[in-house]
């Protein structure tokens, strides 16, 4: 998340500040990662949205260390890059149906979305 120099002006000045204003947050980062972005975050994930690309880790362990409960984990395919992916999307119980058609929507921008029954 953090902003990189467009030229069309930066929109944040860094990952909490950009968290803090988001209700939605997609996470792609690398597995080693993930631990330390949550560290950095001191808990402004509390009660937003975590749309999660992260492989290996679990949407337990991200609902735990993100301290949220709204949590999509989703494994897109290579094919992404040509909007002909085929994602995987994996929830909890208790995800409200607005958030599981906001990560349906998302992740069906990047080929074909559907939910499966294990994480």
């Amino acid at each position: 998340m953090t902003s990189r120099n467009s030229g069309a002006g930066a929109l944040s000045e860094g990952n909490s500040e950009a968290v803090s204003w988001a209700d939605a947050v997609l996470l792609c980062v690398k597995p080693k990662d993930v631990e330390g972005l949550a560290l950095e975050l001191n808990g402004g994930m509390q009660g937003k949205l975590l749309l999660s690309a992260v492989a290996v880790t679990s949407a337990g362990r991200l609902q735990e260390i993100f301290q949220t409960e709204r949590v999509v984990r989703a494994m897109p395919t290579v094919g992404a890059e040509a909007l002909c992916s085929y994602t995987a999307m994996f929830a909890p119980e208790g995800l409200a149906n607005e958030d599981a058609n906001f990560a349906a929507w998302i992740f069906g921008q990047l080929g074909v979305a559907v939910w499966k029954g294990e994480d």
